[in-house]
């Protein structure tokens, strides 16, 4: 399935689910995906949701080939991560926040009670009502100067 050129958009039919259709054409790509929130692709990729047996929205983030690169199973998936093309993906799961790679890998555990997106390899955290400052690889740091010369390891 070549959709990689296509640019694909979220239609809501008349059964309260979403499909993703052609724009240029609004015929169904990816209509064997049924979705009950979805977002525009940015960058390949998308995010979308659907309830679990409880109610509850879980997100996850696919391809333009339909493929659930983040399984449904995430309170919330940072939108800015995806718009801005990271590598790495913030999401949210029993209150507490992480962050996976594009291939649904889990690269920082889900232990912090706040967190901001990369920019340039650092993310500022919240844990324990304190923020502090971690790389790309889950290290963490109390203090980082302006020019990254100084860097503070916890």
């Amino acid at each position: 399935m070549k959709n990689i050129d296509k640019i694909l958009v979220p239609y809501l039919q008349k059964n309260g689910k979403y499909i993703y259709v052609d724009f240029k054409t609004m015929k169904p790509v990816l209509y064997k995906k049924e979705y009950d929130m979805a977002k525009l692709f940015y960058k390949e990729l998308a995010r979308v949701g659907k309830y679990d047996n409880k109610g509850n929205l879980k997100m996850g983030v696919i391809d333009k080939t339909g493929k659930e690169i983040i399984p449904c199973k995430y309170d919330d998936v940072g939108e800015h991560n995806i718009m801005y093309n990271t590598e790495l993906i913030k999401v949210k799961i029993n209150n507490k926040y992480g962050f996976v790679d594009k291939a649904g890998n889990e690269v920082i555990p889900a232990k912090y009670d706040g967190a901001e997106g990369f920019y340039d390899g650092i993310a500022i955290v919240e844990i324990n009502d304190c923020e502090i400052y971690i790389n790309e690889n889950g290290v963490e740091y109390s203090e980082i100067d302006s020019d990254k010369t100084k860097i503070f390891k916890i």
